[in-house]
Protein backbone atom coordinates (compact mmCIF):
# COMPACT_ATOMS: atom_id res chain seq x y z
CA UNK A 1 0.00 0.00 0.00
CA UNK A 2 1.31 3.31 -0.69
CA UNK A 3 2.65 5.58 2.02
CA UNK A 4 1.48 8.60 1.00
CA UNK A 5 -2.21 7.14 2.41
CA UNK A 6 -3.38 7.85 5.15
CA UNK A 7 -4.52 4.72 7.34
CA UNK A 8 -5.34 6.60 10.73
CA UNK A 9 -8.73 4.51 11.15
CA UNK A 10 -9.74 1.08 10.80
CA UNK A 11 -8.95 -1.56 8.52
CA UNK A 12 -11.75 -3.82 7.27
CA UNK A 13 -11.35 -7.28 5.22
CA UNK A 14 -13.20 -8.66 2.05
CA UNK A 15 -12.71 -12.47 1.33
CA UNK A 16 -9.93 -14.40 2.82
CA UNK A 17 -10.49 -17.02 5.95
CA UNK A 18 -9.99 -14.47 8.56
CA UNK A 19 -12.74 -13.97 11.24
CA UNK A 20 -15.48 -11.05 10.65
CA UNK A 21 -14.23 -10.79 6.66
CA UNK A 22 -16.72 -9.05 4.78
CA UNK A 23 -17.85 -11.30 1.77
CA UNK A 24 -19.38 -8.26 -0.15
CA UNK A 25 -17.57 -4.82 -0.82
CA UNK A 26 -20.58 -3.24 -0.15
CA UNK A 27 -21.12 -4.61 3.06
CA UNK A 28 -17.67 -3.24 4.24
CA UNK A 29 -18.04 -0.06 2.81
CA UNK A 30 -21.76 0.16 4.83
CA UNK A 31 -19.81 -0.42 8.13
CA UNK A 32 -16.75 1.58 7.21
CA UNK A 33 -16.11 5.19 8.65
CA UNK A 34 -14.14 8.20 7.07
CA UNK A 35 -10.58 7.31 6.71
CA UNK A 36 -11.50 3.49 7.46
CA UNK A 37 -9.60 1.11 4.43
CA UNK A 38 -10.93 -1.68 2.82
CA UNK A 39 -8.83 -4.72 1.44
CA UNK A 40 -10.61 -7.17 -1.27
CA UNK A 41 -8.75 -10.41 -1.20
CA UNK A 42 -8.94 -11.96 -4.69
CA UNK A 43 -10.12 -15.51 -3.36
CA UNK A 44 -13.61 -14.81 -3.67
CA UNK A 45 -13.33 -12.93 -6.93
CA UNK A 46 -15.15 -11.55 -9.27
CA UNK A 47 -17.59 -10.03 -7.26
CA UNK A 48 -20.70 -9.32 -8.79
CA UNK A 49 -21.36 -5.58 -7.62
CA UNK A 50 -22.23 -2.20 -8.00
CA UNK A 51 -20.23 -0.51 -5.69
CA UNK A 52 -21.82 3.21 -3.95
CA UNK A 53 -18.41 5.02 -1.85
CA UNK A 54 -20.20 7.51 -0.08
CA UNK A 55 -17.24 7.80 2.97
CA UNK A 56 -13.64 8.94 2.39
CA UNK A 57 -11.91 5.86 2.40
CA UNK A 58 -9.14 3.59 0.97
CA UNK A 59 -10.51 0.43 -1.15
CA UNK A 60 -7.53 -1.49 -1.95
CA UNK A 61 -7.47 -4.96 -4.06
CA UNK A 62 -5.20 -8.00 -3.19
CA UNK A 63 -4.12 -7.41 -7.04
CA UNK A 64 -5.08 -5.95 -9.99
CA UNK A 65 -5.52 -8.18 -12.63
CA UNK A 66 -7.71 -10.65 -10.57
CA UNK A 67 -9.53 -9.05 -8.02
CA UNK A 68 -12.32 -8.26 -10.23
CA UNK A 69 -15.08 -6.48 -9.51
CA UNK A 70 -17.94 -7.20 -12.45
CA UNK A 71 -20.85 -4.45 -12.62
CA UNK A 72 -23.01 -7.68 -14.09
CA UNK A 73 -24.33 -4.51 -17.15
CA UNK A 74 -26.82 -3.41 -14.77
CA UNK A 75 -25.02 0.23 -13.78
CA UNK A 76 -21.85 1.63 -13.16
CA UNK A 77 -19.48 -0.49 -11.25
CA UNK A 78 -18.31 2.17 -8.71
CA UNK A 79 -19.98 5.20 -7.74
CA UNK A 80 -17.92 7.57 -6.04
CA UNK A 81 -19.97 10.47 -4.17
CA UNK A 82 -17.34 11.14 -1.72
CA UNK A 83 -14.01 13.61 -1.39
CA UNK A 84 -10.91 11.81 -0.77
CA UNK A 85 -11.82 8.09 -1.92
CA UNK A 86 -8.55 6.12 -2.67
CA UNK A 87 -8.92 2.92 -4.89
CA UNK A 88 -6.07 0.85 -6.43
CA UNK A 89 -5.41 -3.30 -7.30
CA UNK A 90 -9.04 -3.62 -8.82
CA UNK A 91 -10.18 -5.07 -12.36
CA UNK A 92 -13.12 -2.70 -12.98
CA UNK A 93 -15.56 -4.16 -15.93
CA UNK A 94 -19.34 -5.14 -16.99
CA UNK A 95 -21.18 -1.54 -16.36
CA UNK A 96 -24.55 -0.98 -18.18
CA UNK A 97 -24.66 0.93 -22.03
CA UNK A 98 -25.84 4.13 -20.95
CA UNK A 99 -24.11 7.50 -21.53
CA UNK A 100 -24.49 8.45 -17.71
CA UNK A 101 -22.52 5.45 -16.71
CA UNK A 102 -19.25 4.17 -16.52
CA UNK A 103 -16.92 1.61 -14.66
CA UNK A 104 -15.91 4.16 -11.96
CA UNK A 105 -18.31 7.24 -12.41
CA UNK A 106 -17.12 10.09 -10.01
CA UNK A 107 -18.88 13.32 -8.10
CA UNK A 108 -16.43 14.37 -5.81
CA UNK A 109 -12.94 16.07 -5.21
CA UNK A 110 -9.41 15.29 -4.23
CA UNK A 111 -10.09 11.32 -5.27
CA UNK A 112 -7.41 8.83 -6.61
CA UNK A 113 -7.71 6.29 -9.22
CA UNK A 114 -4.26 4.50 -9.45
CA UNK A 115 -2.90 1.17 -10.84
CA UNK A 116 -6.43 -0.06 -12.14
CA UNK A 117 -7.84 -2.13 -14.99
CA UNK A 118 -10.72 -0.94 -16.32
CA UNK A 119 -12.01 -2.99 -19.32
CA UNK A 120 -14.30 -3.99 -21.39
CA UNK A 121 -17.69 -1.44 -19.95
CA UNK A 122 -20.09 -1.21 -21.97
CA UNK A 123 -19.96 2.82 -22.00
CA UNK A 124 -17.08 4.40 -20.49
CA UNK A 125 -14.31 3.68 -18.51
CA UNK A 126 -14.04 6.69 -15.86
CA UNK A 127 -16.51 9.62 -15.86
CA UNK A 128 -16.04 12.24 -14.39
CA UNK A 129 -18.66 14.61 -13.59
CA UNK A 130 -18.07 18.68 -12.16
CA UNK A 131 -15.27 16.76 -9.88
CA UNK A 132 -12.28 18.48 -9.29
CA UNK A 133 -8.69 17.75 -8.18
CA UNK A 134 -9.15 14.47 -9.15
CA UNK A 135 -5.63 12.12 -9.88
CA UNK A 136 -5.96 9.50 -11.98
CA UNK A 137 -2.50 7.47 -12.34
CA UNK A 138 -1.39 4.42 -13.74
CA UNK A 139 -4.41 2.91 -15.02
CA UNK A 140 -4.73 0.41 -17.92
CA UNK A 141 -7.80 0.96 -19.93
CA UNK A 142 -8.85 -1.34 -22.57
CA UNK A 143 -12.51 -2.12 -24.76
CA UNK A 144 -14.41 -0.07 -23.35
CA UNK A 145 -16.82 0.73 -25.50
CA UNK A 146 -17.58 4.82 -25.82
CA UNK A 147 -14.84 6.75 -23.63
CA UNK A 148 -11.97 5.53 -22.01
CA UNK A 149 -11.83 8.56 -20.14
CA UNK A 150 -14.42 11.29 -19.78
CA UNK A 151 -14.72 15.11 -18.18
CA UNK A 152 -17.88 17.07 -18.22
CA UNK A 153 -20.08 19.21 -16.42
CA UNK A 154 -16.86 21.93 -15.96
CA UNK A 155 -14.81 18.67 -14.37
CA UNK A 156 -11.70 21.46 -13.68
CA UNK A 157 -7.92 20.86 -11.95
CA UNK A 158 -8.00 16.91 -12.30
CA UNK A 159 -4.55 15.58 -13.60
CA UNK A 160 -4.24 12.64 -16.02
CA UNK A 161 -1.24 10.96 -15.75
CA UNK A 162 0.62 7.18 -17.16
CA UNK A 163 -2.48 5.74 -18.19
CA UNK A 164 -2.08 3.22 -20.87
CA UNK A 165 -5.37 3.22 -23.26
CA UNK A 166 -5.76 0.33 -25.56
CA UNK A 167 -8.01 -2.29 -27.24
CA UNK A 168 -7.91 -5.67 -28.18
CA UNK A 169 -6.78 -6.19 -32.11
CA UNK A 170 -10.81 -7.88 -32.44
CA UNK A 171 -12.13 -5.08 -30.63
CA UNK A 172 -15.17 -3.91 -32.74
CA UNK A 173 -16.67 -0.13 -31.44
CA UNK A 174 -14.70 2.90 -31.64
CA UNK A 175 -13.86 3.96 -28.43
CA UNK A 176 -12.44 7.51 -28.10
CA UNK A 177 -9.41 8.22 -25.54
CA UNK A 178 -9.36 10.94 -23.61
CA UNK A 179 -12.47 13.56 -23.87
CA UNK A 180 -13.30 16.87 -22.21
CA UNK A 181 -16.32 18.98 -22.28
CA UNK A 182 -17.12 21.94 -20.45
CA UNK A 183 -13.97 21.23 -18.40
CA UNK A 184 -11.06 23.15 -17.51
CA UNK A 185 -6.95 23.61 -16.05
CA UNK A 186 -6.58 20.42 -16.47
CA UNK A 187 -3.17 18.51 -16.83
CA UNK A 188 -2.86 14.95 -19.47
CA UNK A 189 0.47 13.93 -19.28
CA UNK A 190 2.63 10.83 -20.14
CA UNK A 191 -0.74 8.34 -21.12
CA UNK A 192 -0.34 6.36 -24.08
CA UNK A 193 -2.88 5.81 -26.49
CA UNK A 194 -2.69 2.21 -28.59
CA UNK A 195 -4.34 0.22 -30.72
CA UNK A 196 -7.94 2.18 -30.59
CA UNK A 197 -10.71 2.44 -33.45
CA UNK A 198 -11.29 5.98 -32.13
CA UNK A 199 -12.75 8.95 -33.95
CA UNK A 200 -11.09 11.16 -30.90
CA UNK A 201 -7.51 10.59 -29.25
CA UNK A 202 -7.46 13.50 -26.40
CA UNK A 203 -10.66 15.80 -27.53
CA UNK A 204 -11.57 19.10 -25.88
CA UNK A 205 -15.19 20.35 -26.23
CA UNK A 206 -17.43 23.47 -25.97
CA UNK A 207 -15.59 26.16 -23.83
CA UNK A 208 -12.41 23.42 -22.57
CA UNK A 209 -9.89 26.33 -21.81
CA UNK A 210 -6.76 25.97 -20.02
CA UNK A 211 -6.32 22.41 -20.34
CA UNK A 212 -2.33 21.50 -20.55
CA UNK A 213 -1.48 18.43 -22.48
CA UNK A 214 1.85 17.33 -22.83
CA UNK A 215 4.53 14.40 -23.27
CA UNK A 216 1.78 11.85 -24.53
CA UNK A 217 1.99 9.09 -26.81
CA UNK A 218 -0.57 8.46 -29.37
CA UNK A 219 0.22 5.97 -31.98
CA UNK A 220 -0.14 2.71 -34.18
CA UNK A 221 -4.26 3.59 -34.04
CA UNK A 222 -6.34 2.08 -36.75
CA UNK A 223 -9.08 4.74 -36.43
CA UNK A 224 -11.16 6.06 -39.07
CA UNK A 225 -10.06 8.52 -41.72
CA UNK A 226 -11.91 11.40 -40.19
CA UNK A 227 -9.99 10.78 -36.75
CA UNK A 228 -8.10 13.27 -34.96
CA UNK A 229 -5.51 12.10 -32.52
CA UNK A 230 -5.77 15.71 -30.72
CA UNK A 231 -8.80 17.88 -31.69
CA UNK A 232 -9.56 21.24 -29.73
CA UNK A 233 -13.09 22.14 -30.79
CA UNK A 234 -16.10 24.71 -29.35
CA UNK A 235 -14.21 27.76 -28.44
CA UNK A 236 -12.78 25.80 -26.06
CA UNK A 237 -9.48 28.15 -26.06
CA UNK A 238 -6.28 28.84 -24.62
CA UNK A 239 -5.31 25.19 -24.67
CA UNK A 240 -1.36 24.23 -24.37
CA UNK A 241 -0.29 20.83 -26.71
CA UNK A 242 3.12 20.55 -25.76
CA UNK A 243 5.74 18.01 -26.67
CA UNK A 244 3.84 15.01 -27.68
CA UNK A 245 4.31 12.23 -30.03
CA UNK A 246 1.87 11.59 -32.88
CA UNK A 247 2.76 8.71 -35.02
CA UNK A 248 1.20 5.93 -37.56
CA UNK A 249 -2.31 6.47 -36.89
CA UNK A 250 -5.36 7.09 -39.49
CA UNK A 251 -6.42 10.03 -39.93
CA UNK A 252 -5.13 13.70 -38.84
CA UNK A 253 -2.65 14.70 -35.88
CA UNK A 254 -3.62 17.97 -34.38
CA UNK A 255 -7.19 19.56 -35.47
CA UNK A 256 -8.85 22.68 -33.93
CA UNK A 257 -12.12 24.28 -34.92
CA UNK A 258 -13.67 27.74 -33.94
CA UNK A 259 -11.04 28.11 -30.89
CA UNK A 260 -8.84 30.82 -30.40
CA UNK A 261 -5.71 31.56 -28.37
CA UNK A 262 -4.69 27.88 -28.84
CA UNK A 263 -0.42 27.01 -29.08
CA UNK A 264 0.65 23.61 -30.69
CA UNK A 265 4.30 23.59 -29.49
CA UNK A 266 7.11 21.01 -29.79
CA UNK A 267 5.29 18.18 -31.22
CA UNK A 268 6.61 15.71 -33.05
CA UNK A 269 3.89 14.27 -35.62
CA UNK A 270 4.83 11.85 -38.29
CA UNK A 271 3.61 8.37 -40.85
CA UNK A 272 -0.10 10.22 -41.02
CA UNK A 273 -2.37 10.00 -44.25
CA UNK A 274 -4.05 13.08 -43.54
CA UNK A 275 -2.92 16.72 -41.67
CA UNK A 276 -0.27 16.57 -39.36
CA UNK A 277 -1.94 20.21 -37.92
CA UNK A 278 -4.94 21.81 -39.05
CA UNK A 279 -6.74 24.82 -38.35
CA UNK A 280 -10.30 24.96 -39.32
CA UNK A 281 -12.15 28.51 -38.54
CA UNK A 282 -9.62 29.65 -35.86
CA UNK A 283 -9.40 33.88 -36.23
CA UNK A 284 -7.55 34.84 -33.42
CA UNK A 285 -3.95 34.36 -32.13
CA UNK A 286 -3.48 30.50 -32.06
CA UNK A 287 0.80 29.53 -32.27
CA UNK A 288 1.91 26.80 -33.96
CA UNK A 289 5.81 26.35 -33.50
CA UNK A 290 8.61 23.92 -33.11
CA UNK A 291 6.97 21.30 -34.79
CA UNK A 292 8.47 18.44 -36.06
CA UNK A 293 5.80 17.54 -39.18
CA UNK A 294 7.00 14.36 -41.40
CA UNK A 295 5.60 11.96 -43.63
CA UNK A 296 2.08 13.37 -43.57
CA UNK A 297 -0.10 14.42 -46.89
CA UNK A 298 -0.49 18.34 -45.44
CA UNK A 299 1.84 19.40 -43.14
CA UNK A 300 0.25 22.41 -41.95
CA UNK A 301 -3.26 23.67 -42.82
CA UNK A 302 -4.76 26.66 -42.37
CA UNK A 303 -9.03 26.52 -43.49
CA UNK A 304 -11.83 28.10 -43.90
CA UNK A 305 -11.54 31.66 -42.31
CA UNK A 306 -8.60 30.76 -40.34
CA UNK A 307 -6.87 34.47 -39.29
CA UNK A 308 -4.23 36.41 -37.37
CA UNK A 309 -2.43 32.92 -36.32
CA UNK A 310 1.29 31.98 -35.88
CA UNK A 311 3.10 29.34 -37.52
CA UNK A 312 6.63 29.72 -36.65
CA UNK A 313 9.89 27.37 -36.30
CA UNK A 314 8.35 24.53 -37.83
CA UNK A 315 10.55 21.64 -39.39
CA UNK A 316 7.82 20.07 -42.32
CA UNK A 317 9.82 17.17 -44.00
CA UNK A 318 8.82 14.86 -46.53
CA UNK A 319 5.15 16.03 -46.95
CA UNK A 320 3.05 16.00 -50.10
CA UNK A 321 2.18 19.66 -48.88
CA UNK A 322 4.78 21.65 -46.73
CA UNK A 323 1.96 24.55 -45.53
CA UNK A 324 -0.80 24.39 -47.00
CA UNK A 325 -3.66 27.58 -46.90
CA UNK A 326 -7.47 27.21 -48.64
CA UNK A 327 -9.98 29.98 -48.04
CA UNK A 328 -8.61 31.86 -45.09
CA UNK A 329 -10.62 34.99 -46.06
CA UNK A 330 -13.61 35.71 -44.49
CA UNK A 331 -15.51 39.08 -45.77
CA UNK A 332 -14.75 42.10 -43.10
CA UNK A 333 -11.80 40.20 -41.83
CA UNK A 334 -8.34 41.15 -42.71
CA UNK A 335 -6.39 37.33 -42.01
CA UNK A 336 -2.59 38.60 -41.23
CA UNK A 337 -1.59 35.25 -40.91
CA UNK A 338 1.96 35.12 -39.72
CA UNK A 339 4.69 32.08 -41.52
CA UNK A 340 7.79 32.91 -40.38
CA UNK A 341 11.26 30.95 -39.47
CA UNK A 342 9.80 27.16 -40.67
CA UNK A 343 12.26 24.83 -42.46
CA UNK A 344 10.48 23.47 -45.16
CA UNK A 345 12.73 20.54 -46.70
CA UNK A 346 11.89 17.59 -49.29
CA UNK A 347 8.24 18.13 -49.77
CA UNK A 348 6.20 17.99 -52.61
CA UNK A 349 5.10 21.57 -52.37
CA UNK A 350 6.58 23.58 -49.39
CA UNK A 351 4.28 25.80 -49.86
CA UNK A 352 1.12 25.48 -51.34
CA UNK A 353 -2.28 28.50 -51.28
CA UNK A 354 -5.02 28.09 -53.54
CA UNK A 355 -8.52 29.76 -53.60
CA UNK A 356 -11.31 27.70 -52.61
CA UNK A 357 -14.41 26.66 -54.56
CA UNK A 358 -16.84 27.10 -51.08
CA UNK A 359 -14.64 29.65 -48.84
CA UNK A 360 -13.32 31.96 -51.36
CA UNK A 361 -9.69 33.06 -51.44
CA UNK A 362 -6.39 33.13 -48.85
CA UNK A 363 -4.79 36.42 -48.97
CA UNK A 364 -2.65 38.62 -46.68
CA UNK A 365 -0.48 36.24 -45.14
CA UNK A 366 3.11 37.20 -44.31
CA UNK A 367 5.39 34.62 -45.14
CA UNK A 368 9.01 35.33 -44.67
CA UNK A 369 12.46 33.55 -42.78
CA UNK A 370 11.49 30.60 -43.90
CA UNK A 371 13.94 28.27 -45.64
CA UNK A 372 12.37 26.07 -48.62
CA UNK A 373 15.20 23.32 -49.33
CA UNK A 374 15.07 20.49 -52.01
CA UNK A 375 10.92 20.55 -52.46
CA UNK A 376 9.72 19.62 -55.78
CA UNK A 377 7.99 22.70 -56.14
CA UNK A 378 8.70 25.63 -53.47
CA UNK A 379 5.82 27.54 -53.65
CA UNK A 380 2.61 27.62 -55.34
CA UNK A 381 0.11 30.38 -54.65
CA UNK A 382 -2.94 31.59 -56.81
CA UNK A 383 -4.01 34.14 -54.27
CA UNK A 384 -2.09 37.52 -52.79
CA UNK A 385 0.27 37.06 -49.90
CA UNK A 386 2.79 38.90 -48.87
CA UNK A 387 6.38 36.74 -49.37
CA UNK A 388 8.97 39.45 -47.60
CA UNK A 389 8.32 41.61 -44.74
CA UNK A 390 10.52 44.48 -46.80
CA UNK A 391 13.71 43.73 -45.88
CA UNK A 392 13.81 40.00 -45.79
CA UNK A 393 12.28 37.42 -47.76
CA UNK A 394 12.85 33.54 -47.78
CA UNK A 395 15.91 31.31 -48.59
CA UNK A 396 15.16 29.27 -51.91
CA UNK A 397 17.13 26.32 -52.70
CA UNK A 398 16.29 26.39 -56.46
CA UNK A 399 17.26 30.53 -56.35
CA UNK A 400 20.71 30.51 -58.34
CA UNK A 401 19.80 27.72 -60.55
CA UNK A 402 16.78 29.61 -61.08
CA UNK A 403 18.37 33.30 -61.59
CA UNK A 404 22.44 32.46 -62.72
CA UNK A 405 22.55 36.24 -63.23
CA UNK A 406 21.31 37.54 -60.14
CA UNK A 407 23.41 39.79 -57.81
CA UNK A 408 24.04 39.96 -54.20
CA UNK A 409 22.99 43.27 -52.59
CA UNK A 410 26.17 44.56 -50.47
CA UNK A 411 25.55 44.12 -46.76
CA UNK A 412 21.64 42.91 -47.07
CA UNK A 413 22.10 39.24 -47.45
CA UNK A 414 19.61 39.50 -50.18
CA UNK A 415 19.37 38.73 -54.36
CA UNK A 416 18.54 41.76 -55.78
CA UNK A 417 16.41 40.06 -58.42
CA UNK A 418 12.81 38.71 -56.92
CA UNK A 419 12.08 35.08 -56.43
CA UNK A 420 8.89 34.39 -58.47
CA UNK A 421 6.12 32.36 -56.73
CA UNK A 422 4.21 29.91 -59.13
CA UNK A 423 0.40 30.38 -59.44
CA UNK A 424 -0.28 33.91 -59.58
CA UNK A 425 2.19 37.34 -59.77
CA UNK A 426 3.54 36.71 -55.60
CA UNK A 427 7.01 37.58 -55.92
CA UNK A 428 9.46 37.34 -52.84
CA UNK A 429 11.63 40.68 -53.77
CA UNK A 430 13.62 40.12 -50.64
CA UNK A 431 15.43 36.66 -51.48
CA UNK A 432 17.76 35.07 -49.00
CA UNK A 433 20.97 34.70 -49.63
CA UNK A 434 21.75 32.16 -46.80
CA UNK A 435 19.38 29.82 -44.86
CA UNK A 436 17.47 31.90 -42.53
CA UNK A 437 19.88 30.50 -38.84
CA UNK A 438 18.11 27.02 -37.66
CA UNK A 439 19.46 27.68 -34.52
CA UNK A 440 16.62 30.52 -33.77
CA UNK A 441 14.33 28.42 -36.07
CA UNK A 442 14.49 25.01 -34.69
CA UNK A 443 13.47 23.68 -30.87
CA UNK A 444 13.56 20.49 -29.67
CA UNK A 445 11.94 20.22 -26.05
CA UNK A 446 12.92 16.44 -26.30
CA UNK A 447 16.32 17.45 -25.97
CA UNK A 448 16.61 21.37 -24.97
CA UNK A 449 18.03 22.04 -21.42
CA UNK A 450 15.26 25.37 -21.73
CA UNK A 451 11.97 23.51 -21.37
CA UNK A 452 11.30 23.92 -17.93
CA UNK A 453 12.07 27.73 -19.14
CA UNK A 454 9.62 27.87 -21.22
CA UNK A 455 6.96 25.88 -18.74
CA UNK A 456 7.72 28.83 -16.49
CA UNK A 457 7.23 31.57 -19.43
CA UNK A 458 4.22 29.68 -19.59
CA UNK A 459 2.76 29.03 -16.30
CA UNK A 460 1.26 32.72 -15.78
CA UNK A 461 -1.21 31.79 -18.72
CA UNK A 462 -1.79 28.02 -17.53
CA UNK A 463 -1.44 28.02 -13.80
CA UNK A 464 -2.14 24.33 -14.41
CA UNK A 465 1.72 23.95 -15.40
CA UNK A 466 3.03 24.84 -11.38
CA UNK A 467 2.02 21.28 -11.07
CA UNK A 468 3.59 19.72 -13.69
CA UNK A 469 6.56 21.54 -13.04
CA UNK A 470 6.83 19.92 -9.79
CA UNK A 471 5.81 16.57 -11.13
CA UNK A 472 9.18 16.62 -13.74
CA UNK A 473 11.81 18.04 -11.17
Amino acid sequence: MPPNVSFDGNLLYVGGDGFGNYSKIQDAIDNATNGDTIFVFNDSSPYYENLIVDKSINLFGEDRNSTIIDGKVTDSVIVISADHVYVEGFTVTNCIQDLSDAGINIFSDWNTIRNNNIMENKCKGIRLSSSHYNLIENNTLKNNKFHHINLKDESNNNTIQNNTLTASDNWPYACDGISLIESSDNLIINNKITGLIFTIGIGFGTKSNYNVVNKNRIYNNPCDDEANSIQITKHSDFNLIIDNEIKSNNGSGIVIFFSQGNEIIGNLIEFLPSHGICLVDCRYNNIVRFNNVSYTDRGIRLAIYSSKNFIESNNLTRNTYGIYLSGTNLLGFTPNNIISGNNIVENNYGFYIIVSSLYGYSNDSLICYNNLINNTQNAYDECNNSWNDGKYGNYWSDYEEKYPDAKKKPFRGIWDTPYEINGGNNLDSCPLINQWPKSSSTYNPRISTSFNSLFQSLSERFPILNLLLNLIK
